[in-house]
């Protein structure tokens, strides 16, 4: 699957590294959003997550008038940091599903370890789903007329990037849970 093609080859310790610095990053980046989003909300309209979910053109302009030029140029910045987000954790998600793959064979379970390549490929999706569709549909709110096949689109590939990652998430734990009982 994935995780073991691309990381095949690198040490264990190298990966829980790279797990260390995508975590980091991850931190920072939800800690710049948070600021972002305060920032945002102080003009009086919607934090940036809200906007990526309107769903119409309409609210999408609504939004934009609200915010004025601040709030404007404050979510275009929090959108620019959107396109190393979904990269990031993607990283953190594959990494975790390689290293819980590897637990997997070294206990014998090679069904775990398939099912955790599936993972990886769950937290692939969220990823490619966040950064080429829905960061796309919002860019049209934040840069262009906006329109209602964008907002639409941008608040269905969020939605479809949340059930993955939850999903991802929700089976790393129980992989973990499996690793520690078994």
């Amino acid at each position: 699957m994935i995780a073991s093609a691309l990381l095949e080859g690198v040490p264990t310790g190298t990966r829980w590294a790279l797990v260390a610095v995508a975590a980091g990053l991850f931190v920072g980046e939800t800690y710049l959003f948070s600021r972002f989003a305060r920032k945002i909300k102080a003009t009086g309209g919607p934090g940036y997550n809200d906007f990526q979910g309107l769903g119409s053109a309409a609210a999408v302009q609504e939004a934009r008038q609200r915010w004025g030029e601040t709030g404007l140029a404050t979510a275009r910045r929090a959108w620019m940091l959107d396109l190393v987000y979904p990269p990031t954790y993607t990283l953190l998600g594959v990494l975790l599903a390689s290293l819980g793959a590897g637990y997997a064979r070294g206990q014998d379970s090679g069904w775990l370890a398939d099912a955790l390549g599936v993972v990886a490929w769950l937290f692939v999706a969220a990823g490619a789903s966040d950064l080429l569709v829905e960061n796309c549909g919002v860019a049209v709110g934040l840069w262009s007329t906006p329109s209602d096949t964008a907002a639409r689109v941008a608040r269905i590939a969020g939605h479809v990037k949340i059930l993955l990652l939850a999903a991802g998430a929700v089976a790393l734990l129980v992989a973990l849970v499996v690793l520690v009982v078994s």
